[in-house]
């Protein structure tokens, strides 16, 4: 089986033809980022740190974490500068999710 640079691969089947020894786990289809960012928040509800500064950093990076996997999986919510305004509201697919379907 030839494989060539942008071909869509069968999701249980690597480039050379055998069966893909990956668990489901570990497929790039977002449910276990999901999870990934449940258990940081637990994590940052758990421990947030006492110091303000500190506590509004952590909430901060966690929240980009969710902005992140919205913007992978969800909806499109990158666009050029120009452009951001009238492009948001169109509600776009992800481009990773049109290829992780494209591979199916």
């Amino acid at each position: 089986m030839a494989f060539k640079h942008g071909d869509a691969l069968d999701d249980n089947r690597l480039p050379d033809g055998r069966r893909n020894r990956r668990p489901a786990w570990s497929r790039p289809d977002g449910h276990r980022d999901a999870g990934l960012l449940l258990i940081g928040l637990l994590g940052v509800l758990v421990w947030l740190p006492d110091h303000v500064v500190v506590a509004v950093s952590v909430v901060a990076v966690w929240l980009f974490g969710v902005v992140e996997y919205v913007n992978y999986f969800v909806v499109r919510l990158a666009y050029p500068f120009r452009s951001w305004t009238r492009t948001i509201s169109q509600w776009r697919t992800p481009r990773l999710m049109h290829d992780i379907n494209a591979a199916r």
